[in-house]
This record gives structure tokens, C-alpha cells and sequence, in this order.
């Protein structure tokens, strides 16, 4: 083994140009690769040709000779920062299992007096030591410490890593000899003045030299480590109208920038009551549930939960009083049933589109305060575990059970028998175990004021004259496309001049029906309450019956016609009399696209539009769930085929002579046959 050094020129190890260093190389088998070790030394010209540079500390590199191992500096080549404060804050990595503060103060306290040690634990587990921060009395002792060998700094059997902890977190040291150990707090004098009137002045004179054109040597977009900007000069509250325009994932990074900027942050979470996880591209358990103690909203739809993110985000938000969780997965019944037992001021839960909910979970909604329940589309719902949950809610107002196709029709009648109080009921789409005289029991329901039923083929002229007899105060009803393939059971004119007996009626949605006629909609327009009225895609209005609803009904702010063909100009020229003779300043939105109105129809009117009434030409009905759509799935279109269909013909009469047989063949095929049969026998 021989002993020879070459020149370094690199100055990573913050070494001079023509510092030396030994590099001892140690002899190994022809078929492995030559090692060698590099120290400081002595250099030897005459192996300076070999141009052995490392190139970074503490690394290989691989040349000519084999690998070549650079050591890093020592710890005692490591000078103190004259520029900074005394080193007095120590790092401490690679800690025991268990270490506590108290043990690794008690550890420390060999070199000299230990003012606080403390160990950073993970985040997760809380148990696991991470690494952790020892702060001397004397800088002395602290750099004792940090020359340290092997030997000393070894911890029930591991090896700690000491370093220098940043300039930002050491200690200050007054001018008067005093030291704050606290640096987050800081306010020292520098210079004889207080550093707040130092960055004021600062400040003061980057404006004056602006002013004077001198700003050539002033860097204000760039500070290096430890020198103070002037953002840092806001107050809390201007950092919080700054922060507060950032979206939710930019407020968690913002959080690594400094320690001010993240109590500023946290500050804002504790601050937060409404939360949308689909802003936030992170997932949930990146947010800790202690950052929002005052969280009472909570909207997590279509978010890819997991047990350990639900569970951690709703332990320390216990005063959620709103929580939405339509189309979550990741997530089963039984971690909700652990979610909602510690959640005891819950109003309102929305669980759409769950499919393996059974219902067992609800048994564990809170009954002082459950108001609104949201179980659409839950396919394996068990009925006997609905009713359970819902005997135990005295207060509830709305319950949506869209498309729950496991109702039968007596579990739809016990249902309303236990919910008297009900305020809002969404039985909307596809049921197939209940009969037409299922939706005649919403009647006992006295207290509904928003009842649901689009696409429910269920309703007839029956049960909308059950639903009127008993629900006296109903304000809003949705009938849209409730029409069944037995003409006996559609929602016909005699259904909708019923509703002329509900006195309360604001809004009214009965798009896609076919057997209605403007008689209906006279009728309605007798009580002159309709706000709201949608009836799009019902070929069968001829558009009398709006004019009647637009002129009696002073307080309409919406009339959607689209997709009415036999809507003609008449309808917005009555629209601009009624508003005009409005005294409520109350505007007016007619939608009349994919009806008899044109653009020039309504160019020709444009000046006599008043400001209070908006005309949309725009068609919001959709085709397919028109009456009379026609699937053109295999006619795309008609008018492709109308030209040249004689033509068309021919060809196809020319194809079906081809394939008939002539007469000639007609003789031959004959004859085979007549070949080919038995000949009869003379018995026969």
C-alpha cells in the first residue's frame, strides 16, 4: 500500500486552489476494482498529470485507476458564521427509536449546560423520533459538542449526526449581553436602533433612490439568507387578505416558506367554516384535522377517500354540521358509522351513489339535529334499515331517495306515516317495486313544501289529485317527463288544472308532457302566484296559455318555453306589455329558443325591450325526452334518402334478378330430383 497526493483544484471542500490532500490507495484483487482513500497532505508533482479531481464531498468517482472514495471536510474545518449570531442551536439526526427531550437533554448536558432540548417526532404515528434540536448556555459548549467524536455523541447503540442548526433559528445576543432564546420573537437593535425602524429607514431610501433614478445598484427582487424583505414589514392582517386569494392547495405550500408565513396560514384554517375538497389537489390527510376546530361544511364529492384521511379530517372537526360525500370510494359502511358517532352537531349528510350501503350506519345519525338526508341512487339500501333511521329523527325536513329501486310499496307507506314532519321529498326517476297507487301516499305528508318526481312514470291524474288534497302548502313540484307507456296512466290537462287548488304554488317544472293543452295552464294562471314555470319540449301547447301566466302573474322570473314549436313572436310581445306595467322591479328571463321565433322576429322588438326582461334564444330542452322524438339511430336523416330513391328501387330490383334462377337451370334442378328419388315398388 503506498502513500502519494495529488493537487485539488475543486473547490467544494471550500479548500484553496492549491490545497493537497494524500491519497492512499488500497491494493484488491485483479478482478475488483482498485480503491482509494483521499486526506490532506503533502503534494507530489510528479502525479499531478493524472488529473485526480473529486467531484463533490463525500461521494465516488470513477476514473482511470478504479473508484476513488472523497471524504467530507471534518467538522473541525467548520467555521463559525461571523456574520450571524454565536452558535449556540445544535442539530441532532439519527435518533433512538424512543428518545424523549429529557433524555437527550440529560445526554447534552456532558459538554456543558443545556438550556432545551427537544425531539421532532412524526407527524403520523407520534412515536417515532425524527430528529431534534439541543441549545446551549455557552457557544463554547456547542462547539464542543460539535467536535465531538464517535464515542461520545453514540446514544443507546446509534450514532447521532451533530450539525449547526441555521443562522434563523439560533439564539440573540443583545448588545447589552443579554440573549433571547425564543427567535421567532425577535426584536433586537442592530447599529443602536431597533431592526423595525432599520427596515422603515431601508425602505425610505429604496424610495428616495427610485425617485432619484439611483436604482441601478439596488436589488429588490433578490435578499440573501438571513437579511429581511420588505414583504416582511406586513402586518398579519395584510398577509391574510393576500393569502386569502390563493387557492386552498397554494394556502398548505405557502406553510413551508417560514415559520410566520405558516402561523399565518394555520391562523386562516382555524378561521375557515366551509371547505371544498375539490379544490384542494391534495388528499385528505395532507389536511390535519386540527387546522379547522371551527369547520361546519364539508363538501368531499367525487374525492378518492381512504379510512385513515376521513377518520383523521373528521376527529377534529367535530362541529360539522353539513358533510357531503356523493360518489366517494375508498371509503366502506363501517368507517362511516365510526365517522358519524363522532359527530354529534351533524345536520345535513348526502351519501349519493353509494352502492354498498345497506343502511346500518344511519343508525348512528345524531337525532337532536339530523334535518336532511340524502340517499340517491344507494341500489342495496335495505328498507328495514331506512325506517329504522328514520323513526329516530323527529326533526327531519328533507329526505331525497332517488332511483332506490329496493322500496316496495308498503315500506313507501310506513315511510310517510313516520316522517309527518317532512318539508322536502325528491322520489325522482326509476322505482320498479312500486305500483301506481304508491306516490298516492305523499297525500299524508300535510307539512311538504317541495316535492320531486321527474321522470317518475308512476304519477297520474290520481295521485296529483291525492298530493293536492293533502299537501295544501306545497311551493315547488317537479312532474317533468312523468308520462308512462299506458295512455291511462300519463299526467294528462285534468291533472295540471288541479294544481290551480294549491294556493301556495311558486314553482312549477312540467317539461316533456304530451297530453296537456293551453286550457291547463289558463286555469293556473287564475292564481297569479307562479315565480317559476318551466315547461320545455310539450309539442301539444300551442303558447296561448303563456300569454295568460306572463300577464296575471306580476312576481314571474322565469318562463322557459324552449323547445315548444308552436310558440310564435306574440309571447314576447305581450312579455314587454306585462313588464312594462310592473311596479316590483322585478326581472323577467323568457327562454324561447327551438320554438316559432326567429332572430329578425326579435330584432324587429329589440327597442321596445324594457331593461327589466331578458329574451334567451336558446333550446334547453333535450331531444330524446321529447314525446315525439323519433330515434334516428337507424334513419340519421330523412332527407338523404328522399333524393334518388327511384333510382335506389331499380338498383334493388336489378339485385333481386340476379339472384333469381333462370328457367333453364329451374329444368336441371328438376331433373336432379326426379335422379335422385326412389322409385316406387309395386306393392307401393
Amino acid at each position: 500500500m503506498d502513500s502519494w497526493a495529488v493537487s485539488l483544484s475543486d473547490k467544494a471542500w471550500d479548500f484553496d486552489e492549491n490545497e493537497t490532500c494524500d491519497v492512499v490507495f488500497i491494493d484488491r484483487p485483479p478482478n475488483q476494482r482498485q480503491l482509494c482513500f483521499i486526506a490532506p497532505g503533502a503534494a507530489d508533482p510528479q502525479h499531478l498529470e493524472h488529473g485526480l479531481v473529486p467531484s463533490s464531498s463525500g461521494s465516488k468517482t470513477n476514473d482511470e485507476f478504479g473508484e476513488i472514495w472523497v471524504p467530507p471536510p471534518s467538522k473541525d474545518d467548520a467555521l463559525d458564521d461571523l456574520d450571524g449570531p454565536p452558535l449556540r442551536k445544535l442539530f441532532v439526526g439519527n435518533l433512538p427509536y424512543r428518545v424523549t427531550d429529557s433524555k437527550l437533554k440529560a445526554f447534552f448536558t456532558k459538554f456543558g449546560k443545556v438550556i432545551n432540548a427537544h425531539v421532532k417526532r412524526e407527524p403520523t404515528k407520534r412515536r417515532h423520533a425524527f430528529y431534534g434540536f439541543v441549545t446551549f448556555h455557552r457557544p463554547e459548549d456547542a462547539r464542543n459538542a460539535l467536535k465531538a467524536g464517535p464515542k461520545e455523541l453514540s446514544l443507546f447503540g446509534y450514532q447521532l449526526c451533530v450539525n449547526k442548526a441555521d443562522r434563523v433559528h439560533q439564539p440573540i445576543e443583545l448588545p447589552d449581553g443579554t440573549v433571547q432564546w425564543l427567535p421567532g420573537k425577535r426584536f433586537y437593535k442592530e447599529s443602536g436602533e431597533p431592526v423595525c425602524d432599520k427596515l422603515k429607514r431601508t425602505r425610505i431610501d429604496h424610495q428616495s433612490n427610485m425617485i432619484m433614478g439611483d436604482s441601478e445598484d439596488m436589488e429588490t427582487d433578490e435578499y440573501r439568507e438571513g437579511e429581511f424583505s420588505p414583504f416582511s414589514t406586513l402586518n398579519d392582517d395584510c398577509l391574510l387578505h393576500i393569502f386569502s386569494f390563493l387557492s386552498l392547495t397554494d394556502r398548505v405550500r405557502i406553510e413551508r416558506v417560514c415559520k410566520r408565513w405558516q402561523d399565518v396560514a394555520r391562523s386562516m384554517w382555524r378561521r375557515m367554516h366551509s371547505l371544498d375538497m375539490q379544490q384542494l389537489a391534495l388528499p385528505p390527510h395532507h389536511l390535519h384535522s386540527s387546522l379547522c376546530p371551527n369547520l361546519q361544511e364539508l363538501d368531499a364529492a367525487g374525492v378518492k377517500l381512504n379510512k385513515f384521511g376521513l377518520q383523521r379530517l373528521g376527529s377534529g372537526c367535530t362541529k360539522l354540521r353539513k358533510l357531503n360525500l356523493n360518489y366517494c370510494s375508498g371509503v366502506d359502511e363501517r368507517f362511516l358509522e365510526n365517522l358519524l358517532k363522532i359527530l354529534p352537531e351533524l345536520e345535513s349528510l348526502s351519501i349519493a351513489q353509494w352502492g354498498e350501503l345497506t343502511g346500518q350506519a344511519l343508525n348512528k345519525l345524531p337525532p337532536e339535529t339530523m334535518r336532511e338526508l340524502n340517499l340517491n341512487a344507494c341500489s342495496n339500501l335495505r328498507p328495514n334499515e331506512l325506517l329504522t333511521a328514520v323513526k329516530r329523527l323527529p326533526l327531519l325536513e328533507s329526505l331525497s331517495l332517488t332511483s332506490c329501486i329496493s322500496l316496495s310499496n308498503q315500506h313507501v307507506k310506513t315511510l310517510f306515516e313516520s316522517v309527518p314532519q317532512l318539508r322536502s321529498l325528491n322520489m325522482a326517476q326509476y322505482f320498479p317495486r312500486l305500483k301506481y297507487a304508491s306516490l298516492e301516499s305523499i297525500g299524508m305528508l300535510t307539512n311538504l313544501r317541495s316535492l320531486n318526481v321527474e321522470l317518475n312514470d308512476l304519477l297520474t291524474d290520481r295521485g296529483i289529485e291525492t298530493i293536492v288534497d293533502g299537501c295544501r302548502e306545497l311551493e315547488s313540484l317537479n312532474i317533468t317527463g312523468c308520462r308512462a307507456y299506458a295512455p291511462e296512466h300519463c299526467v294528462t290537462t285534468k291533472g295540471i288544472t288541479l294544481l290551480a287548488k294549491l294556493p301556495c304554488l311558486r314553482e312549477l317544472k312540467m317539461s316533456y308532457l304530451a297530453d296537456i293543452n293551453d286550457s291547463a295552464l289558463t286555469v293556473l294562471a287564475q292564481n297569479g302566484t307562479l315565480q317559476k314555470l318551466e315547461c320545455r319540449g310539450c309539442p301539444s301547447l300551442k303558447g296561448d296559455g303563456f300569454l295568460r301566466i306572463i300577464s296575471l302573474c306580476p312576481d314571474l322570473e322565469l318562463c322557459d318555453v324552449s323547445g315548444c314549436d308552436h310558440v310564435k313572436i306574440s309571447i314576447v310581445k305581450t312579455a314587454i306589455t306585462a313588464v312594462k306595467l310592473r311596479n316590483n322591479n322585478i326581472f323577467l328571463r323568457l327562454v324561447v329558443g327551438g320554438t316559432g321565433i326567429m332572430w329578425e322576429h326579435v330584432d324587429s322588438c329589440k327597442q321596445e325591450i324594457p331593461p327589466h326582461l331578458n329574451v334567451e334564444l336558446v333550446d334547453l330542452s333535450v331531444p330524446h325526452l321529447r314525446p315525439d322524438f323519433v330515434d334516428g339511430i337507424y334513419f340519421d336523416n330523412f332527407s338523404d334518402y328522399s333524393d334518388g330513391a327511384e333510382d335506389d328501387l331499380d338498383i334493388y330490383d336489378e339485385i333481386c334478378d340476379d339472384l333469381e334462377p333462370d328457367e333453364d337451370e329451374d329444368d336441371d334442378i328438376h331433373n336432379m330430383q326426379d335422379m335422385q328419388a326412389p322409385s316406387p315398388t309395386p306393392s307401393s
